[in-house]
């Protein structure tokens, strides 16, 4: 997941959360989760604890030129940033109005896990 929080007055910085993937091609439960009030940001996958970036807790305002919340794609800070895309599928998108614990992102991989998607 990669956000852009404010960073001044007009400037923003980028924050991600990423994790390489040793079998791409099998089926990986990802969850990004944007806990204002702790002001981080924590990546699982699989239902296991992968990192923690600190974080201002706020997402910088829309601008035509920038995407502030991106799922699949790197920014470019990185290099080669427009080839730095999901090969793959994304399924079952969701979005919550609060921080998930860790047993709740642990539930919810065991759950979805039971039920993989086909092939």
């Amino acid at each position: 997941m990669t956000l852009r929080e404010p960073s001044g007055k007009s400037a923003t910085r980028v924050v991600q959360v990423i994790n390489p993937i040793r079998d791409p091609k099998s089926y990986h439960h990802f969850v990004a989760v944007a806990d204002a009030g702790k002001k981080k940001l924590l990546l699982y996958v699989d239902g296991e604890f992968k990192q923690q970036l600190r974080w201002t807790g706020k997402i910088a305002a829309s601008r035509v030129t920038e995407k502030n919340w991106v799922l699949g794609k790197m920014y470019p800070k990185e290099s080669d940033w427009e080839k730095r895309v999901l090969n793959g599928n994304i399924d079952e998108v969701r979005l919550y109005n609060r921080a998930l614990s860790a047993e709740e992102v642990k539930e919810l991989f065991l759950f979805t896990s039971a039920f993989p998607p086909a092939e």
